[in-house]
This record gives structure tokens, sequence and C-alpha cells, in this order.
């Protein structure tokens, strides 16, 4: 949370950064687009030099364009061989060349990236609005060289986008609207950390991006800047979603060779900030593994993969709802897996995983520096609702529900019992079944069979043929009870 919280704040103050920069263009020549270009981009701290310009009346071509912070030149540098500035009415287009390069220093490694296949910028910009378009037909980066004291790192970096584009709609207000596609993108890396060489590659088809965000500029780290924000309109949202998608990774772990090859059908990230709260949902769909470290391997499929959270962001006098939900559909894993536990009986049954549970919750104190690190816990918990358990395994399922309400809280009572009430219901099906096949198998030793059945029979009550089940009763005097008795241990 905390990291999205400081992005969301980053990406307002960049937005402000922009109409400094690019509040300039009318309907003008491009000698003047390129001059206010260069004056507005200092205002805001980024420096552009140039070498001899070429003015052509509706276009201007600027010859050994650098372009870095003013703050740091040497640590980000962008040096084009030229620049075609285009006055296009209201708006402003930036042609790039088909090669340049971007010079970067960070902790004594001097990286050149070579960028490939030209593009385009156009800006349309006022002192208080910004629409801004970008289209590159193709676009690769790739790192041509990386030395440290002037020896070569060994480092290797390419990324390829295909018709890369997007559009951005700002207001200095603080609305914001972007969208980004690339059809279809691609990249591979390789360095070593200090652990071992690690490497890695992998393409996304139909990668998406939206976001939408109200009162950006309201957004800081200090405390209770995020409660004045909701309280004056802010909200954002993000989607990013994309198809079929492939990787290889390799590392290096004690000497061992750790390789994964993963592919994806499609997946999906949605997450907001609105009315006070925070919320993200995933979901992955077709998701293949294979791989192993040194001698063993194995692998899985997963039919579907989910996870959502939800949060409260501001201090409020009631309690506000909190969800954390993940599962794990139809998990099958390869017989070379299972053999690796000698558990090859049960190739080709599935396993599925699915908890999501609601929480009555309250924060403390505001977001922001210093949160936390009060004496007392910064939120409390009044309530715990278990939606959905279900656990199988082939035909072994184990499934419940219910909730409890504290009285107190449970971090108030943090140390004791906690003072509530509330019920659950479990129900476990196939149960003794699955014991027998785990001792046939030798997973566990046949001493302690009647032991777990023991303890299946002693925490479930028979309600048909290999059906347990559990209620589970909290009292507000702290007693704890399974089917009306209390806990045999």
């Amino acid at each position: 949370m905390f990291a999205r919280f400081s992005i969301v704040a980053g990406t307002a103050g960049v937005l402000s950064v922009s109409f400094v920069a690019l509040a300039a263009a009318q309907d003008y020549s491009a000698k003047t687009a390129w001059t206010e270009l260069r004056t507005r981009a200092r205002d805001g701290g980024i420096m552009i030099a140039s070498g001899s310009t070429q003015d052509l009346g509706g276009s201007l071509i600027a010859s050994n364009v650098r372009i870095f912070p003013e703050s740091g030149p040497q640590e980000i540098v962008a040096i084009l061989p030229e620049l075609r500035v285009e006055s296009r009415g209201g708006a402003v287009a930036l042609v790039l060349p088909p090669s340049f390069d971007v010079v970067s220093t960070v902790d004594d490694v001097i990286r050149t990236f070579t960028v490939t296949g030209g593009g385009e910028v156009a800006y349309d910009a006022s002192a208080e609005t910004l629409a801004l378009n970008w289209s590159f037909p193709m676009m690769r980066a790739i790192l041509a060289s990386s030395t440290r004291a002037r020896q070569p790192t060994n480092e290797t970096f390419s990324l390829g986008l295909t018709n890369f584009s997007g559009e951005l709609h700002a207001e200095r207000e603080g609305r914001l609207d972007l969208i980004i596609d690339s059809p279809q993108t691609e990249y591979s890396f390789g360095f070593d950390p200090g652990t071992g060489w690690q490497s890695g590659e992998a393409t996304m088809a139909d990668f998406h991006v939206e976001l939408a965000a109200e009162e950006m500029d309201m957004i800081s780290n200090e405390a209770g800047a995020l409660r004045a924000a909701f309280d004056a309109g802010f909200f954002a949202r993000l989607r990013i979603a994309a198809g079929q998608t492939t990787g290889i990774s390799n590392q290096m772990l004690g000497g061992a060779a750790i390789v994964m090859n993963t592919a994806v059908a499609q997946s999906v990230l949605e997450a907001e900030m609105v009315d006070g709260a925070f919320s993200m949902t995933s979901s992955a769909s077709d998701y293949r593994i294979q791989g192993g470290m040194g001698p063993m391997r194995g692998g899985a499929t997963i039919a579907n993969a989910e996870m959502a959270v939800t949060a409260p962001l501001v201090v409020t006098p009631e309690n506000q709802p909190a969800r954390l939900m993940f599962a794990f559909r139809d998990v099958v894993p390869t017989e070379q897996t299972l053999a690796m536990i000698n558990a090859q009986a049960f190739a080709g049954e599935s396993i599925s995983i699915v908890f999501d549970a609601t929480a009555q919750m309250r924060l403390l104190e505001e977001l922001g520096d210093g949160f936390g690190s009060g004496a007392r816990p910064p939120f409390e918990i009044y309530g715990v609702t278990l939606d959905t358990l279900e656990t199988r395994v082939g035909d072994a399922s184990l499934t419940g529900s219910g909730g409890v309400d504290f009285f107190d809280g449970v971090m108030a009572s943090m140390g004791n019992p906690p003072r509530g009430a509330g019920r659950f219901v479990f129900d476990l099906i196939g149960g003794q079944t699955f014991v027998g096949r785990l001792a046939e198998a030798g997973l566990i030793p046949q001493d302690q069979v009647f032991f777990a059945q023991m303890m299946m029979n002693g925490l479930g009550q028979a309600v048909a043929e290999d059906h347990l089940r559990s209620e589970v009763e909290l009292y507000p005097d702290g007693r704890l009870t399974v089917n009306g008795a209390p806990l045999p241990f």
C-alpha cells in the first residue's frame, strides 16, 4: 500500500513539472516552438542543449541534441544526432531520429542504451491542460555497453515494443487520463548481482494500461494529506492487462542452476483508490510453470489464479470493510513434481485452494510519514467473516464459513484471549479415504494413520459416510467449543 501511495504522490509531482515544461504550444512557427520548449523545460529542471539548427519554416531540425536533468547531468542523458520539431497548428510534434543513445551512470556503472525505430511525440499544451500523444511503429532499446572502472560488466538488456502508442490528457488542477498500448512486447536481460549470473527473457501480447485520476495535485506524504484529497474528490483507477505471456528465467543459487519457464494465457490487474479506501484485484488464466533446481525438475498447470485486497485509507469513527481473497483453482502437478515427494499415485488429480475473508476494521492514525511508528498498533479489527474456505485434493475436500465479532478489538487483546462471539462451520468430505491413500502411497507412516483418524473424529461429527462436520463457537465468556464440547486439547 505504501509503495502505491508513493507512486501516486510522485506522479503528481511529475504532472506539475509537465505543465511547466510544455505549456507553450500555440499557433506559431517551429522555431518559436523550439525556443519555447527549451525555455519551459529549463524552468522545469530539464536542460535541452543542441548544436546547429536548420529552420524550414513549418519544421526545424536541431542537430547534436542532448537532454538531461539540470540537477544531475551525469546521471542520465539522451543524445540525439538530430531532433525534428514541427508546428501543427496549435500542437507541436517532436520527431525522433531512427537511432539515438541514452547514457546513465548509477553506482559507478556507466550504461549506454541505443534506441532504434524512430517515432514521434506530439503535444498540445496551455497553461491549464496538456494533451500528449506518442506513436512508435517499432521501438527497440539495447544495452550497447556497460562498464565499471572502464571494465565491461557483461550485463545485457534488450527491450522491443511493436506499435507502441499512448495518449495522456492532464489538467493543472489534478486531472489525469493515460492510455498505453503495445500489441507485442519482448525483453531479455542478464547480470550478476554478486550471487551468480541471472538472466531471463519474456514476450507479452496485447499489453494495455489505463489510468484515470482526479485531484492528484492534492497528494503528498504528509499525514492527513490523503484524507484532504479524498474530501476534495480525489480518486485514482488503474487497469493493466496482457494477453499471452511467456517467460524464461535462469539464476545460480549455491552453485546450482535454477531454471523456470512460465506461460500465462491472460492476466489482468485492477486497482483503485476512491471514497477513502484502496482495492485491488488480479487474475491469471491458464498458467503453466516448468523448471527446477539442479537435478530436480517439475511443473504444474493452474486453470485460474486470483487475488483481491481491500483496505481503508483514512481514519473514520465507524468500522470500514477490509478483504483478503486468494484462489488457485485446478492446480495439476506434473508426474515429475509428484515424484519428488513419492506421490505419483495422485498423478492427474487437481488441487484447488480458495480463501475469502472480510473484516470490519478502523485505521487509528492517518497514513503518511511516521505511520505505524507509535506505541500502539495503527489499526484495530472488530470482526472477521470467513466467506469461503475451500480446499480440494482429488475427491477430498475441506470447506468452511462463519464469522466472529470482537468486543474490544483484536489488537487491544494482544496477549490475552479476545472477547467476542461467533460461529464457524467446517465440512470434511473424503478425509478418511484421503488419509488411507496417503498411507498406501507411503507418505505417512502406517502407525500414524490411527492418530490422524482419531484427530479427525475428535474434532468432527459424522453426518454421512466419510463426511465430518465441525461447528466451532466462541462465547462472550471466552469459552471455545467444537460441536458443543470443549476443545479436546
